[in-house]
């Protein structure tokens, strides 16, 4: 996507930013990319999302987008973008089954 060759990287883990809404995508876009990351690589993915500007409903389909694309895991990208709507709905989108 932006010129990043993942397979030849030595490291444990990726965190890709998919920053969806800088590409004017949807929630689904975060699941495409997570796949597309995941067939490149033998790593775990955990996608990356820009929360800046999601509302809480948002946030959770990005979320459940990011799972359905078989992340590993979600990471966070600009902390000042959560409140505590946001916290809780993170807290039960990413508990244990």
């Amino acid at each position: 996507m932006v010129r990043q060759d993942w397979g030849r990287f030595q490291i444990d883990a990726f965190l890709p930013m998919l920053y969806n809404q800088f590409y004017e995508e949807g929630p689904a876009w975060v699941r495409r990319e997570t796949r597309e990351g995941i067939s490149a690589v033998n790593k775990p993915i955990y996608s990356g999302l820009f929360i800046y500007d999601m509302n809480t409903e948002t946030l959770l389909q990005t979320i459940q987008m990011g799972r359905d694309g078989g992340a590993s895991g979600i990471s966070l990208f600009s902390s000042s973008g959560m409140d505590d709507a946001k916290w809780a709905a993170f807290r039960s989108a990413t508990a244990p089954a």
